[in-house]
């Protein structure tokens, strides 16, 4: 594996002209320096385009891709980048995110010396004004200590703790993308990690926190109520489950249902 692999950032962007600057920035200031950008811009109509075209100079290696017609979720402009990159990796990242500096180098130095194919981090959450970090639950804390002790496929059927902005990935298993229908928006990401990894890929957790993860009311997940999207999450588990005959996934999504219905 080469030393310094070549890393593809793919951007889905729809009118993030108020947060585009500083996610950029937050690559531009990254100590990893082998790395394209390509964004991919999903019909925006206000001037994120105009915004990204003035900072494009700023970069060796910059794709910007347009759509004519948006598509209503991530999933078709990540699968539009993944098209167009040329890496070995393949990191995502959306358009109102940050980037620690060291965020590239130490997640690659982690996965080549270890052999990794799939890799996400921890994060910190922060509201849209930048004022503070958001404090995470006790009870959140908990699961991630058990997802990076103890995981496997089945802690990741039992609590997605995955951030797809954190996520760098081997393009070698993003050859069938995420999954477009209409009915897994929102969850598409999670869709895709179980397939991944229930197909043999290498996978772990960072706990460096090396993701800043904006919180903003209009975002799609904030849309949902934390009651559907969990009803989401279990519909997409099923759903693997049936379309792959993964069956001997079930066990653990019966505890999950379980857990879901005395409220974890």
């Amino acid at each position: 594996m080469n030393e310094f692999p070549l890393v593809s950032i793919v951007i889905p962007m729809y009118n993030a002209e108020q947060y585009i600057v500083e996610t950029l920035n937050s690559i531009k200031h990254q100590t990893y320096k082998n790395y394209e950008i390509i964004i991919v811009d999903n019909a925006s109509t206000d001037s994120s385009v105009l915004v990204v075209e003035k900072m494009k100079s700023h970069f060796d290696k910059f794709k910007i891709i347009h759509s004519s017609l948006n598509s209503g979720g991530p999933a078709r402009p990540r699968n539009i980048g993944i098209e167009h990159a040329e890496g070995e990796f393949i990191a995502f990242l959306d358009s109102d995110d940050l980037w620690t500096s060291e965020k590239l180098s130490i997640q690659l130095s982690y996965m080549i010396a270890n052999k990794i194919d799939f890799s996400s981090t921890d994060r910190i959450t922060f509201t849209d004004t930048l004022v503070r970090p958001l404090s995470e639950g006790r009870f959140y804390r908990f699961k991630k200590y058990f997802f990076k002790k103890y995981f496997s496929i089945n802690m990741l059927i039992f609590s997605n703790c995955i951030f797809t902005s954190s996520v760098i990935v081997k393009r070698d298993y993003l050859l069938s993308g995420f999954d477009e229908d209409a009915a897994l928006n929102t969850v598409e990401d999670f869709f895709l990690w179980i397939s991944i990894i229930d197909s043999g890929a290498r996978y772990s957790f960072l706990s460096d926190k090396l993701l800043g993860y904006r919180s903003i009311n209009t975002s799609l997940s904030a849309k949902n109520s934390i009651h559907k999207n969990k009803a989401k999450n279990s519909y997409a588990v099923l759903r693997y489950i049936l379309n792959n005959n993964a069956f001997h996934l079930y066990p653990f999504f019966k505890m999950r249902q379980v857990l879901r219905f005395i409220g974890f």
